[in-house]
């Protein structure tokens, strides 16, 4: 459910000024480069292809924006 992603978004909100950029903020496992926490998050979405292939994806995404 959303209401699971509101308490990120509200603690990344609160960290951004003005004039910002987003991406100088980002964190997480892709970005850690941190693959057993991909693999383990690919698994939890097992069930369901296409978001394992937009999880994907946007976490190869992520990488490829700090390498």
């Amino acid at each position: 459910p959303f209401s699971l992603l509101l308490p990120l978004i509200r603690e990344t909100s609160n960290r951004l000024q003005p004039g910002q950029c987003p991406a100088h903020w980002q964190t997480g496992p892709a970005i850690r480069k941190d693959t057993p926490t991909l693999q383990a998050h690919l698994k939890l979405l097992e069930g369901d292809p296409e978001l394992q292939e937009l999880y994907g994806l946007l976490s190869q995404r992520i990488q490829k924006g700090y390498e």
